[in-house]
């Protein structure tokens, strides 16, 4: 594959549009891209373009990273990096982490995990929002928990942009918050580009120039009858 370097040392194409590049934790980068190719295939030739650059693949995983649920991680020296992609509209997003490899989880599922899975189940769900602010311009759930509060800046084509990711914990299922967020985002200014559905993991895009915002809500892997919801957010859009 050949393109700019990308994340990694990787070849990316001149085809795929860099949407943001940001440090979302200290010392872990998030990439992200649109493409119009198949999700699968761009997935196949990110991880090709990563391992002609040397990195070598951890395993294939379901995972959460993100927001994603298909994925590829690989690792290299001391470092890892995943990669996950999702149809959206037509377009595949794809983004890539990379970072220390005892800092980027690829949450991989394992054969001999079976311990660890059984203290996960006895876990109680959090009851306490995490050090953060909810954002001014977009509605929390009824009752949801703060769970994962992240703010960065990247610079494209000389310009700053500002983001924000936020996660939260809501005891409902995946769809009644969806439309619930459909019904509210109107009420404060945002115009919604895109709703959907994809394997259980509901979406939605929308913009209030010159600002973007992305939700994604899927069922938690760790707590049963509970619902995450992950918003990105900033002075961009989609």
């Amino acid at each position: 594959m050949n393109g700019e370097e990308g994340p990694g040392g990787m070849a990316i194409p001149g085809d795929y549009e860099e949407t943001q590049s940001m440090e979302v934790e200290e010392g872990i980068t998030m990439t992200q891209y649109f493409v119009d190719e198949d999700s699968t295939q761009v997935l196949n030739d990110l991880q090709d373009s990563a391992e002609d650059a040397g990195w070598e693949v951890m395993a294939e995983w379901e995972s959460t990273v993100a927001g994603y649920d298909v994925g590829v991680a690989l690792e290299k020296d001391d470092r890892a990096m995943v990669i996950s992609t999702v149809d959206v509209n037509g377009q595949t997003n794809a983004i890539i982490l990379e970072g220390p490899v005892d800092t980027v989880d690829p949450d991989v599922d394992e054969e001999n995990d079976e311990e660890e899975n059984d203290v996960d189940e006895e876990e109680e769900p959090p009851t306490q929002d995490v050090e953060g602010e909810d954002l001014e311009d977009v509605p929390r759930y009824p009752d949801s928990v703060l769970t994962s509060y992240d703010t960065g800046e990247w610079t494209e084509n000389d310009e700053e942009y500002l983001a924000a990711i936020l996660h939260y914990l809501a005891e409902e299922d995946a769809e009644t918050i969806a439309d619930w967020y459909e019904s509210e985002l109107p009420d404060y200014g945002w115009n919604i580009q895109v709703a959907g559905e994809d394997n259980g993991e509901h979406y939605i895009y929308a913009e209030d120039e010159p600002f973007g915002l992305g939700i994604i809500i899927e069922s938690s892997d760790d707590y049963e009858g509970y619902s995450e919801i992950e918003i990105n957010y900033g002075d961009f859009t989609w």
